[in-house]
C-alpha cells in the first residue's frame, strides 16, 4: 500500500505541473482501477476523455473489473449463507 500512496502522490504532483494531460489522468486511473477505487478510476479516465484522449479500453476494463468484483463480492455472501452447504 505504501507504493500505491506514493504513486497517487505523484500523479497529483504531476497533475499540479501539467494539469492539462491526459495521460497523468489516465494512468491515476489505471492505478485507481487496480486499488478498486471505482469512482475515482471512471472520474479520471472521464478526464482523460476531456482532455482530448478518448481510451475506450480503460473505460471497458473499469467495466469488467467492477463486475467482477461486484461477482466476487455476490458469491463470498451467498457462500456464507446458511441455505448454501458448499460453495
Amino acid at each position: 500500500m505504501r507504493d500505491a500512496r506514493g504513486a497517487l502522490e505523484d500523479f497529483q504532483q504531476a497533475i499540479k505541473l501539467s494539469p492539462l494531460s491526459a495521460h497523468v489522468y489516465f494512468n491515476r486511473g489505471n492505478l485507481y482501477t487496480s486499488l478498486r477505487r471505482y469512482e475515482l478510476a471512471e472520474k479520471d479516465y472521464s478526464e482523460g476523455n476531456v482532455r482530448g484522449l478518448n481510451r475506450i479500453s480503460n473505460m471497458c476494463q473499469l467495466l469488467v473489473q467492477q463486475e467482477s468484483s461486484m461477482c466476487m463480492q455476490i458469491s463470498e455472501t451467498t457462500c456464507q449463507s446458511p441455505v448454501f452447504d458448499r460453495c
